[in-house]
């Protein structure tokens, strides 16, 4: 019912005849093949209790793939604090999913680029520690260590680039971690 988008390298173009978004090393982005069924209005029926007063009862929490939209939708219009919050709640709603090792990587992206590093780093470690040898492992660890960094962190970015140099001794992103750790 989607189709997904996932950059290892370089920058892609994605024009999916509503919105064109540029990808980066990293970024995910899933597509809708079909209309999103309309969300149902909220329930209108009450639930009450050994004849109390009616209480409204609690709305579901949104779909994985709602909160992937609208993640996606607000980090092409630049909404950053929209984009954390639906990944925010995917990741606390749906801990369990495969996608949310994805979503833990690109709510770390968000944060980088909010300028939030130690919420940035610790979203990477989460990606990193979830799926330890998936295809997102050696980038999380990198883009973990370069937030600590850039969060003033010196100790744990160090520890992070130590971390990433004995997993990943000639890695891509190995040169890097050396200048964070000399």
């Amino acid at each position: 019912d989607r189709v997904g988008v996932h950059v290892d390298d370089g920058h892609v173009q994605v024009d999916d005849g509503q919105r064109v978004v540029i990808l980066g090393p990293g970024d995910d982005l899933w597509i809708p093949v079909r209309q999103p069924t309309p969300k149902a209005p909220e329930p209108t029926a009450t639930v009450t209790s050994s004849g109390s007063a009616p209480v409204r009862a609690a709305p579901s929490a949104p779909s994985l793939d709602v909160l992937l939209d609208s993640a996606d939708r607000a980090r092409a219009a630049g909404n950053l604090a929209e984009a954390s919050k639906s990944l925010e709640t995917l990741i606390a709603t749906y801990p369990n999913d495969p996608r949310a090792v994805s979503a833990h990587f690109t709510l770390g992206r968000v944060y980088r680029q909010s300028g939030q590093h130690r919420d940035a780093a610790t979203a990477f470690r989460h990606c990193w520690q979830q799926k330890p040898n998936g295809p997102l492992a050696e980038d999380a660890r990198a883009e973990e260590a370069a937030s600590w960094h850039d969060a003033g962190d010196e100790v744990q970015a160090r520890a992070a680039a130590t971390d990433y140099l004995a997993r990943y001794p000639d890695g891509t992103y190995a040169k890097r971690m050396r200048q964070l750790n000399p």
